[in-house]
């Protein structure tokens, strides 16, 4: 019996921007504001990601911004590139 590839992972991440009191230690506030990535989890499903998105949506601190969650798709043994793929 052949055992199933996993030929892409799926990565949960909370991104929000830090509010001006949080940026008064960035080095240079002319760049692109600071923000606060967290990383969720890697999964092999986007059912499996979707799952761990309604669960931390419901957690402190991701509940008050919960359009700051995605999910990325990552073919497994491909190079990075910029047009990668969001759900």
């Amino acid at each position: 019996m052949m055992k199933s590839e996993l030929k892409k992972v799926y990565v949960l991440t909370h991104d929000r921007m830090l509010a001006p009191e949080d940026t008064s230690q960035a080095d240079d506030l002319s760049r692109e504001p600071p923000s606060d990535t967290k990383l969720i989890g890697i999964f092999s499903s986007l059912g499996l990601a979707q799952e761990a998105l309604s669960s931390a949506a419901k957690l402190p601190g991701f509940s008050l911004f919960p359009d700051s969650f995605a999910v990325t798709v990552y073919e497994i043994n491909n190079r990075w590139n910029r047009e990668r793929q969001r759900m």
